[in-house]
């Protein structure tokens, strides 16, 4: 007799600490030695989600330059988290000045309403 298998869980995802709000712009990414430009393609108070054919890998120290708004430059420090090598990287803020994560929420909080 064959066993009916179960379709498979998603236990393995760990639930996101922050909402994300989609967000389509160049992104700069640099490092002590190199830059990176991509595009990003959502974001979250705890950081974003950059395509880029040049990755880092995991655990660098970035800073990210972006427009979350036209007239709206965010530049932060951040590590990367999570790569798909040649193909984009997962970017966690560490350091976001004061407004910079005010006009990030509201820009999250807007976008989810």
């Amino acid at each position: 007799m064959k066993k009916k298998s179960s379709p498979p869980t998603e236990h393995w995802r760990i639930p996101r600490k922050h909402p994300r709000a989609q967000l389509l712009t160049q992104v700069e990414s640099q490092t002590s030695g190199a830059t990176s430009i991509g595009r990003t393609e959502n974001i979250s108070q705890g950081g974003l989600l950059v395509y880029t054919r040049e990755t880092f890998d995991a655990s660098t120290n970035v800073i990210v330059r972006f427009n979350l708004s036209p007239g709206r430059l965010i530049e932060a420090q951040g590590k990367v988290v999570h790569v798909q090598v040649g193909m984009q990287m997962g970017i966690q803020f560490s350091q976001v000045t004061d407004g910079d994560r005010k006009a990030i929420t509201e820009f999250v909080r807007e976008a989810c309403e």
